[in-house]
């Protein structure tokens, strides 16, 4: 019974001593009593507890003292929060009928009036009354669910009974041990981690039972107690403590120590109490609390989660999740995780009782409530726990919410961990061996929270160096919730690449035994989410006065923004302009405002805005998004000078800066924002006003509206140079920063897509930003280093729309233009004269560079060859007949109409001719090339495919011989037929299945099998001589299995002790794979090739660099590329020998087509370039390009590029001058 319900019942027990008779009074005492209870008689609570205490008072207040002992009555209560959660009043209306029944025989409760039924009814009624006025009925069964600790531990008890037979499944010789054996072996592994010392051990057979002698340091060093601890299997009762005390005497220990896995019996705790301090007895977790003691980490929990009012305000949270399938990477739809059905609650609930489950990635854009989830998810389970530990059952895990921005503080993330227990929750363990132990126990789970905040650079190498770094904490037995702003990965397939283990950091190996995570990803609020979200802060008429604006409500699809918008909606509602960025302005000038207004602040709010903004500036650079109080004097001094050269005027302004700017302490005195997007929107501000582009309600926020007779200054020029007492001047505008000091700080800036979003609608409150920025990228041409500055403005003047088509910028140096990861923008090239400009570290392949000079251009390094137009599949018949499929990149570039896909034929093999065009209708819902593809048929004809189906045309004239209603993938034989091998999307997921080519008929069904390899990582199908083949591979193994017309089932055809952990070479490496002195490379016909190592000789370091590579038909040739080169290796006489090599200017784009014969290949390259290519001598036959960006651009030999860019140029349409 909690603390609320025993005091409601306490004081309605008083009040029926002597009981009012008049209304009024009853009434009087009924709001009397909530408040006491700290409940508000206007508005019942939303905690299921409460709730219940709410209505024992308001049902029961005139009730005789037998009445209110019924529901004192432990089983009673029981039932209806069972009953209660079921929606089925059965179970309570019994339990009250069976009580009335015993008190008749024993009279426990008193008198009972007659009529308990209609009580029992009318306490229904009002608690269900409550509750509609409390909340929805969603929300309250929700929380129900997790107050009902019967049921969530419950919960707790299967999972930790899962996860032992996990553990076991995993440690066969665990699982050969006894239940008491298994408890002794952590036992042990506790003590040891303690500080404790196991001197002996031996088995109890009488109570199949194992004893432990341990030392046990007492306080004074080098002192010890000696202890018996007895791991019995079950439950430790009151035989075994007779047992454990003879063995006391035996040895002659001070202590003796009962300890089970879960369960004492109130028989055995009673004993013990009576031993006169010789005999305790434990679970195991009780035992864990002699020597770690966390109750000051979960009150801080549950402080944290009310001070943030995530108690009364949290609204459930909805997410997807991207269904992947692991063997081609191919996207088969998404799961979607409603938040009116339980939505990510459920998800994680259902994620946290599977034992084999993976780690878990939660993904979202800013603000989308990634850390809201964090902190209620931890505080349900923090109630669970102290209710576990109270009623001495199972334990949920404790969750450790660790927050990642602070890792930029430490060297490592065990050190993290350190400051985390030691010294900011001063959470009492010995060492940090014993978060190790606990950790591969499963007694925590690990919330981190804000992986995108681990380093101020978010270069590949150091997110991927991030995640190593986090996995070496991730043991056996650990369960990992990791949050990250979607927007940091490029693209979705690099952070699946990343949770899943498969990328390495710089110089290292990919290890074997990372962790993998899933992903799911949040799902911005619906307006339904929004109301409710709005209505705990709201009255009704300004809710609705909100939920008017569709402006607003777009707004509000991120939780973060409501209090925002709340601050803003003076402006709202006298019709302002509302976007993301003028929220924060209106929200900030309010808040200062309102300081200043009722006397609560003596400096400017410019002064404060310059303050934050520059404190803003340096959190973000650094990435450490905190300012403890001691370094406020030293930031104060940077900012203001003379202004607070006196101490007494330096403490003022410290005092006023910390407590009135926005910025929010913990309990450690470091002072940072409530949230990071906060410090984006300062950092915007201030890159605006040094650009020189701050302008309209924006530069209000500095000068105030009635400044037309002021100065036009820089940004530092204007906070530089004060008045008489350190008034700042009148302002009319900002003029932009030097060069130099534009370059050391927004030329110092990453692209961040918030940054940019904000500071992109602040500067188009200037007319001419456009002028502006070219103006600040023509001066890095005389900028001793420019950094980014020239490309930070290049992509923010993409961002805001504008354009650079037949601009002179002539020499200017745009490092970083378009290197804006995910998010693309669009910005003309056409005719831009770029003569001597530096893009080596630039990419601009996406943009239109039509008829653009760049003569002496640095351009190497930069990938401005690369075509969104290329060739994805290439086939090459046994008539020289070519055929491939051309689309667009996927639709991340928004100026790109749908992807534009097509098979192109070329009967006669000659690229110089046009070819046969057959369009294709690609599925937005496929990610790769749309779902459209081509396949080999029978000699003389290909087939293609696309959301409406299958054709197979003819190789000579590209008509149609057949047609099919299946998307197929490639095609079999199967007997004596053809067949189509095609996904079945039918149903919730996916699978592979064999169809009758001239039927239609299901022939065989291909993923019903069990993975034939254990943990397997790769898979792939290919077409086999008589069927279907499966190649499986795990990290040290790979198998071959065939399915055929013969038989239903995968036969092994073969195996091979290589998997991934031995593939060398680039992303198909998993073709070649090296073991002691044998290669294993996957043949022309999908099979397996062995060879000796020494074959290759030197040619070995060939293989090792190759991105790709494939056989001819007759496997004595071998053609490997790599972003630069494609050669061939040939074999003669037992040994391989590189017999050319060709430069190139880009990776390929899909694996290269061999004639029958091998005396040919056709490659298709990322540039757009399509080329036939002699075997015997490495020399192209004919080319064509699909790069429509480059025509008529101009370049000259005085650039730093290869003679293959410049073929790669003339093919496109480029021009080359002397």
């Amino acid at each position: 019974m909690t603390e609320i319900v025993t005091s409601a019942l306490s004081l309605l027990v008083k009040a029926a001593a002597s009981p009012a008779k008049d209304a009024a009074f009853r009434k009087s005492w009924v709001i009397a009593t909530l408040k006491r209870l700290n409940l508000d008689p206007k508005q019942p609570p939303k905690d299921f507890y409460s709730l219940y205490a709410y209505t024992l008072v308001e049902a029961l207040h005139d009730q005789p003292s037998p009445v209110l002992q019924v529901f004192r009555d432990e089983h009673v209560q029981q039932s209806f929060y069972r009953s209660f959660s079921d929606k089925n009043w059965t179970r309570l209306k019994r339990e009250i009928g069976e009580s009335v029944e015993r008190n008749r025989e024993t009279g426990e409760y008193g008198n009972l009036p007659y009529g308990m039924s209609e009580v029992a009814q009318d306490f229904i009624s009002k608690f269900q009354d409550l509750v509609s006025r409390s909340r929805s009925a969603y929300e309250t069964r929700l929380e129900n669910k997790l107050d009902d600790m019967s049921e969530m531990l419950d919960q707790v008890l299967k999972t930790r009974s899962a996860e032992e037979k996990h553990r076991q499944s995993e440690n066969p010789q665990w699982a050969e041990a006894s239940a008491a054996q298994r408890l002794t072996g952590d036992v042990r592994e506790w003590f040891h981690a303690v500080g404790y010392t196991v001197r002996r051990e031996w088995k109890v057979e009488e109570v199949s039972s194992v004893a432990l002698l341990v030392e046990v340091p007492q306080r004074r060093p080098g002192k010890f107690d000696l202890v018996v601890a007895l791991c019995v299997e079950g439950e430790v009762a009151p035989y075994h403590l007779e047992s454990l005390k003879g063995l006391v005497e035996e040895v002659g220990a001070a202590e003796g120590w009962g300890i089970a896995h879960l369960r004492v019996s109130s028989a055995a705790r009673e004993l013990a109490s009576r031993s006169n301090d010789s005999l305790f007895c434990y679970s195991f977790d009780e035992l864990i609390d002699l020597e770690a003691d966390f109750e000051p980490y979960i009150q801080w929990l549950e402080r944290e989660v009310q001070n943030q009012h995530i108690d009364t305000r949290f609204v459930p949270l909805a997410c997807r999740k991207e269904e992947i399938d692991p063997r081609t990477e191919k996207s088969f739809g998404t799961s979607m995780y409603d938040w009116r059905e339980g939505g990510l609650d459920n998800y994680v609930d259902a994620w946290l009782a599977d034992p084999a489950k993976k780690h878990l990635s939660l993904l979202g854009e800013f603000g989308m409530g990634k850390s809201w989830f964090a902190l209620h998810l931890a505080g349900r389970l923090a109630v669970g726990w102290r209710d576990a530990k109270s009623r001495g059952v199972a334990r949920p895990r404790i969750p450790l919410v660790i927050s990642l921005r602070d890792y930029a503080k430490q060297t490592s993330v065990s050190a993290l961990l350190s400051e985390f227990f030691f010294h900011k929750h001063r959470i009492n363990v010995r060492n940090y061996e014993v978060f190790s132990v606990l950790n591969r126990m499963g007694r925590f789970l690990l919330i981190f929270d804000g992986f995108d905040e681990m380093a101020s650079r978010t270069d590949r190498n150091t997110m991927v160096a991030n995640f190593w770094e986090l996995a070496k904490i991730v043991e056996p037995g650990a369960k990992v919730l990791l949050s990250s702003r979607t927007e940091y990965f490029p693209e979705a397939k690099e952070a699946r690449d990343l949770f899943g283990a498969r990328v390495a950091a710089a110089t290292h190996a990919i290890p074997s035994d990372g962790p993998t995570f899933e992903i799911v990803e949040l799902v911005p609020f619906d307006d339904d989410q929004i109301r409710k979200m709005l209505s705990h802060l709201l009255t009704p008429e300004k809710l609705e006065v909100v939920m008017g604006h569709e402006s607003v409500r777009d707004l509000m699809r991120r939780p973060v923004m409501s209090e925002l918008v709340i601050d803003a909606l003076p402006e709202i509602e006298q019709g302002a302009v509302i976007n993301l960025a003028r929220i924060y302005l209106y929200a900030i000038k309010r808040k200062m405002d309102r300081d200043v207004s009722n006397e609560r602040t003596f400096t400017s709010r410019a002064d404060k805005l310059f303050f934050l903004c520059e404190v803003a500036w340096e959190m973000i650079h650094t990435n450490q998004l905190s300012l403890n109080y001691r370094d406020f004097p030293d930031r104060l001094r940077a900012c203001f000078g003379s202004v607070v050269e006196n101490s007494k005027d330096l403490d003022y302004w410290e005092q006023d800066m910390r407590n009135q700017s926005m910025l929010v302490r913990n309990s450690s005195g470091d002072y940072g924002p409530s949230h990071k997007s906060l410090l984006e929107f300062l950092v915007a501000f201030r890159f605006a006003a040094e650009l020189g582009l701050l302008e309209g309600d924006f530069l209000h926020l500095i000068s105030g509206p009635d400044e037309s007779n002021g100065e036009r200054l820089s940004w530092s020029e204007y906070f530089a140079s004060r008045g008489e007492g350190g008034r700042l001047a009148h302002l009319l505008g900002f003029d932009p920063e030097g060069v130099e000091k534009l370059a050391s700080n927004f030329g110092m800036a990453e692209y961040n897509p918030v940054i940019f979003d904000f500071l992109a609608t602040m500067i188009k409150e200037c007319d001419s930003y456009q002028d502006v920025l070219i103006a600040h990228i023509k001066s890095t041409a005389s900028a001793l280093e420019p950094f980014n500055l020239g490309g930070n403005c290049a992509n923010l003047l993409a961002q805001a729309g504008g354009s650079l088509a037949g601009i002179s910028l002539h020499e200017a140096r745009l490092s970083g233009f378009g290197d804006t990861g995910e998010a693309f923008f669009d910005i003309s090239l056409e005719a831009t004269n770029l003569s001597k400009a530096d893009l080596s570290e630039a990419d601009i392949s996406h943009l239109n560079k039509r008829n653009a000079n760049f003569t002496g251009a640095l351009l190497r390094g930069g990938s401005f060859l690369d075509s969104p137009i290329s060739a994805d599949h290439v086939l090459l018949d046994s008539h020289g007949a070519i055929t491939v499929l051309r689309s667009r990149l996927p639709n991340t570039h928004p100026w790109v109409q749908p992807m534009d896909s097509a098979a192109l034929h070329w009967p006669h093999g000659d690229l110089h001719e046009e070819p046969v065009v057959v369009p294709l209708t690609p599925d937005p819902k496929e990610s790769w090339a749309g779902g459209c593809g081509i396949f080999e048929w029978d000699d003389g004809e290909w087939g293609c495919t696309d959301r409406s189906g299958t054709v197979i045309r003819s190789s000579a004239t590209g008509e149609i011989t057949q047609s099919f209603q299946v998307a197929a993938s490639f095609a079999v034989t199967w007997g004596d037929s053809r067949a189509l091998m095609a996904v079945d999307r039918s149903s919730s997921g996916y699978t592979w299945k064999v169809v009758d080519a001239a039927t239609g008929h299901l022939l065989a069904v291909c993923d019903e099998a069990i993975a034939p390899i254990a943990h397997a990582r790769v898979w792939g199908y290919r077409p086999s001589v008589n069927g279907v083949l499966l190649r499986v591979s795990s990290e040290e193994e790979t198998a071959l299995f065939e399915m055929t017309s013969a038989n239903s089932e995968w036969v092994e055809q073969a195996r091979f002790p290589v998997g991934t952990a031995h593939s060398i070479g680039g992303f198909t490496s998993i073709r070649t794979m090296v073991k002691e002195d044998t290669v294993y490379i996957e043949g022309p016909r999908s099979e397996i090739l062995t060879y000796p190592k020494s074959e290759f000789g030197d040619t070995l370091d060939d293989l090792a660099v190759a991105r790709c590579s494939a056989f001819t038909p007759d496997a004595q040739r071998l053609v490997m590329s790599n972003d630069r080169s494609v050669w061939m290796l040939e074999r003669d006489a037992g040994s391989w020998r590189k017999a050319w090599s060709r430069s190139v200017s880009s990776d390929v784009s899909a694996f290269p087509a061999m004639s029958a014969d091998g005396s040919k290949a056709v490659f298709a390259f990322r540039t757009g370039e399509l080329s036939t290519w002699s075997l015997a001598d490495g020399n192209r036959m004919s080319a064509r390009s699909f790069n429509p960006l480059l025509r008529g651009a101009q370049f000259s030999r005085e650039s730093d590029l290869e003679e293959s860019d410049y073929e790669s140029i003339k093919l496109s349409g480029g021009l080359i001058g002397g």
